[in-house]
């Protein structure tokens, strides 16, 4: 299958989120980036959830549970970080529904094209800051909390399989076997 075909559907434009913030479409933004990168400036109204297990626990813990809502992810470019989240979500997602497949407890994910970065240029009005007042913060390329952050997320942004399979596997072991025979390939 061609690229272009596999991603059609997958990004959403900053004009397009930009007419969405403005009506009353359920939306649930998910800031990738760092907490420093987002108390330093972020969409209005976007989740934190640098990490794969704090955003299982906001996503799958029914918080935010509606089919209808649109997930839209976003990083500084959304060129890694939301994109790996956006897959995160999409596997642990079908792996915890694989008995009513097609249904998906979120079917509308999306990633913000050219990140906050490109947003914050062309919507900075929807943007906020949590900080020291200005609405952009660069991640860093080195330092000690940006090397602290990395290593942490690293370590925590498994595969979604291996966390649905810990979830089961806390239930009880035949649920466990039950998701090894009938996880797709």
């Amino acid at each position: 299958m061609d690229s272009d075909q596999e991603n059609v559907g997958r990004w959403i434009e900053g004009a397009k989120l930009s007419n969405l913030l403005a009506s009353d479409a359920g939306l649930l933004l998910i800031d990738c980036r760092y907490p420093y990168e987002y108390e330093g400036g972020h969409i209005k109204g976007a989740v934190n959830a640098p990490v794969w297990p704090s955003l299982c626990r906001k996503l799958f813990d029914c918080k935010y549970a509606r089919v209808d809502i649109l997930v839209v992810f976003y990083c500084e470019f959304s060129s890694a970080r939301a994109p790996r989240m956006h897959d995160l979500v999409r596997n642990y997602d079908r792996g915890m529904n694989y008995k009513h497949y097609p249904k998906l407890q979120y079917p509308q994910l999306r990633i913000l094209e050219g990140g906050y970065h490109k947003f914050h240029k062309e919507h900075k009005h929807l943007c906020q800051s949590d900080g020291d007042g200005s609405i952009y913060t660069k991640m860093r390329s080195n330092g000690k909390e940006m090397t602290s952050w990395w290593r942490r997320c690293k370590e925590m942004n498994r595969p979604p399989h291996t966390l649905a399979l810990r979830e089961f596997s806390k239930q009880s072991p035949s649920a466990y076997d039950r998701f090894i025979t009938h996880s797709p390939s």
